[in-house]
């Protein structure tokens, strides 16, 4: 369920709690952070266990202290300075090759290895479920990492507030933030929605109306009468089949040739006395479809026994 969504199109940034200097960003269409120790932007989504919050991140001034920081934040609570503080996912004050996990006001508690530069674009994204929490980073433009930059325990809290978080305790820290996305539970990365620019969904969807062909033949002579059939079942994607058989006899010096399409019938093209058969069944649930690569790779499997069996046979 969808509990927060701000791409800040318009100005927002009257419905934060904030503290620090944050502001909304016209040309950019950003919430921008310049100014202030232990700073909060947050909202209330009145959920505080087993959700996921997802914001992109660009970094225009670096933080430059260990205590320095800019990034996104889960479970906080509406007061200002240190105590406001959630599971914040932050890039960190001189240490440009890892992310790290701040655990509110008890520690940094654990950090993962990316490297990252400022004026760059980045995606956060962070899941809490008790007091394990896992996080992940991606450059913009790039695929969403299937395996976890962090997976770590925190401390127990119940508070309710979602947003970013930002510090410049030991020197000048600015970044822009944008595209937060917050929902209750796990968010897959097909969940995503990033700005029209950009894709860094991992997993790609199947289409049911999605139609691909390929064909391939095959031929096969004989001096003498011979019969031959050739079987073939094979699997797409999940609760879906597809399953081919064809029979055929041949007489002295004939030839036969055979092709599959895959734009959703299998025909077979003989030559001279050859009067092969072939039938085709398709029964994908309604939720998925083999992918066009499936289906190629599905005929040309029944291409290649069709023809190794003629070939056995004579």
């Amino acid at each position: 369920m969808a509990l927060l969504t701000d791409n800040f199109s318009t100005d927002t940034s009257g419905n934060y709690t904030t503290d620090g200097t944050w502001s909304y960003d016209s040309g950019n269409n950003t919430f921008n952070y310049s100014t202030g120790s232990q700073a909060i932007a947050v909202q209330n989504v009145s959920v505080s266990d087993d959700l996921t919050a997802v914001c992109s991140v660009y970094i225009t001034n670096a933080p430059d202290s260990s205590n320095d920081y800019i990034g996104l934040q889960i479970t906080a609570n509406s007061s200002t300075g240190a105590s406001g503080r959630g599971y914040c996912f932050v890039f960190r004050g001189a240490d440009a090759s890892n992310v790290w996990i701040l655990d509110s006001n008890v520690a940094w508690v654990a950090s993962g290895t990316f490297s990252w530069v400022i004026n760059t674009k980045y995606w956060l994204k962070i899941y809490r479920n008790g007091t394990n929490v896992k996080a992940k980073v991606w450059a913009d433009g790039g695929l969403e990492p299937g395996a976890w930059t962090i997976d770590t325990t925190v401390t127990s809290r119940s508070d309710t507030y979602v947003g970013f978080a930002g510090s410049d305790a030991g020197g000048t820290t600015t970044g822009r933030l944008d595209d937060l996305n917050v929902v209750s539970g796990y968010m897959g990365s097909a969940s995503l929605s990033p700005s029209a620019s950009t894709s860094p969904s991992a997993s790609a969807s199947s289409s049911a109306s999605s139609s691909a062909s390929a064909s391939e033949s095959k031929s096969a002579s004989a001096s003498e009468s011979v019969s031959a059939s050739a079987s073939a079942s094979v699997s797409g994607s999940p609760s879906s089949s597809i399953s081919a058989s064809a029979s055929a006899s041949v007489s002295e010096s004939a030839s036969v040739s055979a092709s599959a399409s895959a734009s959703g019938s299998a025909s077979l093209s003989p030559s001279s006395s050859l009067s092969p058969s072939a039938s085709e069944s398709a029964s994908p649930s309604a939720s998925t479809s083999p992918s066009p690569a499936e289906y190629v790779n599905n005929y040309s499997t029944l291409g290649n026994t069709y023809t190794d069996n003629y070939t056995s046979t004579l």
